[in-house]
């Protein structure tokens, strides 16, 4: 409004939003939210309605590789010109009439609304500017998107090791897509990190959950603990009960050969006496 006429704001806004002032922040703000400005003084009042679908950077967004997304124009009446843009490089267009003729990516051209949907791949990532014409308005509109496309996390995979005094939980991934980790546990427990140390009290059904996530994705996996005395901790378990097994093979075995030599060393002493007492007697005549 012009400078010079003194004013009062408000704001409203969805779901009983209000605000005194001519500026506002919103925080957490959905792109489809519709806001009014009023501005008062002793004889007028006016008021202005504001999308924030219109607000510059609001059609930055992350995607997960692989998936189908839509880029929203959200246009509200009839359109006659349609054109979309990857780092200056035509994507579709579409005159008014008959099909849109495609130039890349396979991407689907809702004439209708503007709307423009493919399939995200890392080539995808940059700036799309769509310029589009409405049938009863001579000059174009213009909305820009900036556009990340980023690898999704895979479903993490828990592990173990177990000593005399606790259980040691880790939790990893299959790829080198960077990821935040937490856990959940039993009555109320909860850890930031792909680690966690648990003391071994804990009962054996205990369940742990390990999620992994980024921008774009988020994947859980589950681990009881009863896992880890059965096999999570194969190195020193399988130790523990070789080391007993081998001492008793050992064992058997000095029996039997104490056996075998003992019945072997009587039969060969007694067969040679004969011998012995036959040459003495001989000697002797």
């Amino acid at each position: 409004m012009d400078s010079s006429a003194q004013a009062n704001f408000k704001w409203k806004g969805p779901d009983g939003f209000s605000h005194v002032g001519d500026s506002v922040h919103i925080t957490n703000p959905e792109t489809k939210d519709l806001y009014f400005c009023t501005a008062t003084n002793e004889v007028s009042e006016e008021t202005a309605e504001f999308k924030l679908t219109d607000c510059p950077g609001q059609g930055s967004e992350k995607f997960a590789t692989g998936s189908t997304q839509t880029l929203s124009v959200n246009a509200e009446r009839a359109l006659k010109f349609i054109e979309w843009k990857h780092k200056g490089n035509l994507v579709v267009e579409w005159y008014g009439e008959g099909d849109p003729t495609q130039y890349r990516y396979n991407a689907k051209l809702n004439t209708n609304t503007g709307d423009l949907t493919f399939k995200m791949l890392k080539v995808n990532s940059g700036e799309y500017k769509c310029q589009y014409q409405y049938k009863d308005k001579g000059t174009f509109d213009e909305k820009v998107f900036q556009v990340e496309v980023i690898d999704p996390v895979s479903k993490p995979k828990v592990t173990c090791k177990k000593n005399a005094t606790d259980i040691t939980l880790t939790c990893t991934i299959g790829s080198s897509v960077p990821a935040e980790f937490t856990w959940t546990g039993p009555n109320g427990f909860s850890h930031v990190g792909n680690i966690v140390h648990i003391t071994s009290q804990e009962t054996n059904n205990s369940l742990y959950f390990c999620t992994a996530q980024n921008e774009v994705s988020k994947e859980t996996a589950e681990f009881t603990l009863m896992n880890c005395y059965k096999g999570g901790n194969k190195g020193p378990t399988f130790l523990y009960w070789l080391i007993p097994l081998i001492s008793i093979f050992i064992l058997i075995l000095a029996v039997i050969a104490k056996r075998c030599y003992s019945k072997g060393a009587i039969p060969t002493n007694s067969n040679q006496e004969p011998d012995v007492i036959e040459s003495v007697q001989l000697n002797g005549l």
